[in-house]
């Protein structure tokens, strides 16, 4: 599957708000981009996190790491990184952000390179000074 549009907050929200009502939830990691890509897991029954691949084949523009909730969001942090295909794990951004934020959070980290096609683009998600929240990663596809 390739996704060639850039999908909006609202639409994302839109979406995991499907998910819910459907009462499904998925373990799968990986979503295939062609352009800018969003894939979301829900982290319990108020709340989403989600990674948004921003760019164009396999061309990484910026990275942002969500968490949405009808809480406050407080002490977060989000890890950056990317998967090649050959295996292994290197670190692109590790974002702080000090203090609450309600309703939603985000940290963005600006990549602007370019990657193999196969290569995982990831972000990991924090809460509570180290809550681990959740990791969802978006496949290139060129």
């Amino acid at each position: 599957m390739k996704i060639t549009r850039t999908l909006s907050r609202k639409a994302a929200l839109l979406g995991a708000v499907t998910v819910l009502a459907a009462g499904s939830v998925t373990a799968a990691t990986t979503s295939p981009a062609a352009a800018s890509a969003a894939t979301c897991l829900q982290y319990d029954i108020k709340s989403t996190m989600c990674t948004y691949v921003m760019g164009h084949g396999t061309w990484v523009d910026h990275v942002q790491s969500q968490f949405f909730t009808t809480w406050a969001i407080c002490n977060y942090n989000a890890w950056v990184f990317y998967i090649p295909p050959s295996g292994g794990a290197y670190g692109l951004a590790w974002l702080t952000r000090y203090g609450c934020s309600y309703g939603a959070a985000y940290l963005q980290a600006n990549i602007n390179r370019s990657f193999p096609v196969g290569t995982l683009i990831c972000s990991k998600f924090y809460k509570d000074y180290g809550t681990f929240v959740g990791q969802k990663c978006v496949g290139l596809s060129g």
